[in-house]
């Protein structure tokens, strides 16, 4: 092997998916030609978005960044998703559609890394459950990031020559959909406005206790396919509010 020459068993991990108390983290092993174990890394990473994806991804960037320029790297991984989009985020220049996309800033650091380096970096996929040894190696590790004192975080200051914006909420980076994180938002708040109404405060209820998305979605669903005007479909959305706000007229005996 080349002393250019890298190959590495990644992997990362979600535990206590859709709980306060979820963690991400992320594993690698280094092997040289005869797959001995020169390397490995444990490290936590930032769950304010918790994704399998991004947690593999990350591994991979805290590997690209500690590589020396020129470098050539075989990365051994069983995430499709990532060897599927690699070659895509590699072949595509900065468009305003990419801040559409989940994860654009950690691809667009994947890609600056890669070219601002000169690395040049293939994937091998390693089939799931084939009880590969230096894979569960790299799995274990990921899983194991609880007990490690080390927190991988990207650099993304290298990307102001990337991108024309990085945004974040609540301090918060923002790697998805733009578009979609706004009208989340928009309901989000609207729907706090509306359990803060005064003919809701005999429920003393907290607001986290609603389903916002549920009540959206009451008010959506319609019986009626066409026209947006269809003033059937109206006074369903009218049948429906007063059934929220009980103004139904009653029969009192």
């Amino acid at each position: 092997m080349d002393d250019n020459d890298y190959r590495f068993y990644t992997d990362g991990s979600v535990l206590n998916f859709k709980s306060s108390s979820v963690s991400t983290g992320l594993g690698w092993v280094q092997v040289d030609s005869d797959d001995f174990i020169v390397a490995h890394c444990s490290s936590s990473i930032r769950s304010d978005i918790p994704s399998s994806l991004r947690a593999e991804l990350q591994s991979i960037l805290s590997i690209l960044e500690q590589l020396p320029n020129s470098a050539e790297i075989l990365i051994f991984t069983d995430a499709q998703a990532i060897i599927s989009s690699a070659p895509r985020v590699l072949s595509s220049e900065f468009s305003l559609k990419q801040l559409r996309k989940k994860n654009y800033v950690l691809w667009s650091y994947f890609r600056s890394l890669i070219f601002q380096k000169n690395l040049r970096v293939s994937f091998s996929k390693v089939a799931a459950h084939s009880d590969n040894d230096l894979n569960n190696r790299a799995d274990f590790l990921a899983k194991d990031h609880l007990n490690s004192s080390s927190i991988y975080e990207p650099d993304i200051s290298r990307l102001q020559d990337t991108l024309p914006m990085i945004p974040c909420f609540n301090n918060i980076q923002v790697d998805l959909d733009l578009r979609s994180l706004v009208k989340t938002r928009y309901e989000q708040i609207q729907f706090l406005n509306f359990c803060s109404l005064q003919r809701f405060a005999r429920q003393s209820v907290s607001a986290s206790l609603y389903s916002w998305k549920a009540i959206w979605g009451f008010f959506r669903f319609s019986l009626y396919h066409g026209a947006s005007t269809n003033f059937k479909d109206h006074n369903f959305t009218i049948f429906r509010l007063k059934i929220l706000f009980d103004r139904l007229p009653t029969l009192c005996l």
